[in-house]
C-alpha cells in the first residue's frame, strides 16, 4: 500500500501574468504527480462565461508545451489561463475527490491601442485627426 498525500504540480510559465498575447500562443510549464491521474488546460474572459479547455492529457509535462491557444477569433479583453492537475489518490474514501492543484494566469488579448484610425496600415496625423475629431468634434 502506497499513501500519496502530496499534491500535484502545476505551473504556466508561459506566457507570464500580464502579458499581451495574440494569434496562436504557445503555452508551457508543468503538469506532473508521482501518481498521475490526468490534467487540464483552460481559459475564461471576454464573452466566455466558463471554463473552455484549450487541451489536456494523463502524461506529465515538465518545463514544455502545454497546449496551443488559437486567439484569433476572440475580441481583445482580458482572460484567464486555468491548469489543472489531478492524482490518482482517492480522498475521504469518495472516488470523486482527489488530490488537486490548480494555476491561473491572467494575460490580455489581442491588440490594445489601435490607433490606425483611418485603417491604412499606420498611424500618423490623419488618425490624430479623426481622434481629434471624434474627442471635441469637427472644426
Amino acid at each position: 500500500v502506497v499513501i500519496d498525500n502530496t499534491a500535484p504540480t502545476a505551473i504556466i510559465t508561459s506566457p507570464t501574468s500580464c502579458s499581451n498575447v495574440v494569434g496562436q500562443v504557445d503555452i508551457r510549464g508543468t503538469a506532473t504527480d508521482a501518481n498521475l491521474d490526468s490534467w487540464a488546460l483552460y481559459y475564461t474572459g471576454g464573452d466566455v462565461h466558463g471554463w473552455v479547455t484549450i487541451a489536456s492529457g494523463t502524461t506529465p509535462v515538465i518545463n514544455g508545451p502545454l497546449g496551443q491557444w488559437d486567439t484569433t477569433g476572440l475580441r481583445p479583453c482580458a482572460y484567464t489561463l486555468r491548469l489543472v492537475v489531478t492524482d490518482k489518490s482517492v480522498l475521504d474514501c469518495n472516488g470523486a475527490l482527489r488530490n488537486q492543484s490548480e494555476y491561473l494566469v491572467s494575460v490580455n488579448v489581442g491588440a490594445h491601442g489601435d490607433f490606425d484610425a483611418d485603417h491604412d496600415g499606420d498611424v500618423d496625423l490623419r488618425d490624430y485627426r479623426l481622434f481629434e475629431d471624434a474627442f471635441t468634434g469637427p472644426r
